[in-house]
């Protein structure tokens, strides 16, 4: 599972940034913290589970030599820095963040000292993480995902199951990550001369009204863009889609 390998290498990056054992007195407990830019459900809580089995796999048990100090943000980008800050407060050996660089990027903000680790974002470079992907600097490492070559894949796919698709809908969640796959579907959607309807929104509530507007521009498909703050609102969308009859594409199985 993806995520699991994720989490054994980025838990390999925070042994080598902040909890080398060999280094530090046995009987220390070390504080981790994690901001989750979703929400604590069934399905997050399970790769949390796996993020605290690959720390026993390289020896740290929970309540013996390390605590989680977890921070949830529900979805809520605004509710990122106050609990970026928060953290900070409790003075963690390391943070790490998951859900998109904006998690990343409120933890950045609240601290330039306490290392970073962040599991999962867009171009950390573009976006202003990082110096580069090869010598970061400052106090962030971890992964990332580009995958702004997927977006012709993707496309495709959606014209071998609709061979005739002449028009488009893509629904982006409106920050600087999504933002940067935008310019690659309206490459391809132009070279392949098929009407894109790019949507954003900014809060759950605006799903409907988005929905609305593909029924109203005659979409015959669906992309969505992964997000944090689509994830606590999969099973919504899902509904709206199969509600409009839109055959749709995610960036995640989940």
């Amino acid at each position: 599972m993806l995520w699991r390998w994720l989490l054994a290498t980025v838990l390999a990056a925070a042994s080598c940034a902040a909890i080398d054992a060999s280094a530090q007195p046995a009987a220390r407990v070390y504080r981790i913290g994690t901001l989750d830019a979703s929400s604590p459900d069934a399905q997050r809580l399970e790769w949390w589970s796996a993020f605290r089995q690959q720390l026993g796999e390289l020896g740290y048990v929970e309540g013996r030599n390390f605590a989680l100090i977890a921070r949830f943000a529900h979805g809520k980008a605004e509710q990122l820095a106050p609990l970026a800050e928060e953290l900070v407060r409790l003075q963690p050996d390391i943070i790490v963040t998951a859900g998109g660089f904006q998690a990343t990027r409120a933890a950045r903000q609240a601290t330039a000292t306490i290392p970073l680790v962040m599991t999962t974002g867009a171009d950390p470079v573009s976006l202003g993480l990082v110096a580069s992907l090869a010598r970061p600097g400052g106090n962030v490492t971890g992964m990332t995902t580009i995958t702004s070559e997927l977006s012709g894949k993707r496309f495709q796919l959606l014209r071998e199951l609709i061979p005739k698709l002449s028009r488009l809908a893509i629904l982006w969640h409106k920050n600087p990550a999504s933002a940067l796959a935008i310019p690659d579907f309206e490459a391809v959607a132009r070279s392949a001369r098929v009407a894109l309807q790019a949507l954003s929104v900014q809060q759950a509530d605006e799903l409907d009204g988005v929905f609305a507007s593909m029924a109203r521009e005659r979409a015959e498909a669906l992309i969505v863009l992964v997000s944090a703050q689509f994830f606590p609102e999969r099973k919504r969308i899902a509904d709206l889609a199969i509600q409009h009859r839109l055959p749709t594409m995610h960036a995640q199985a989940e």
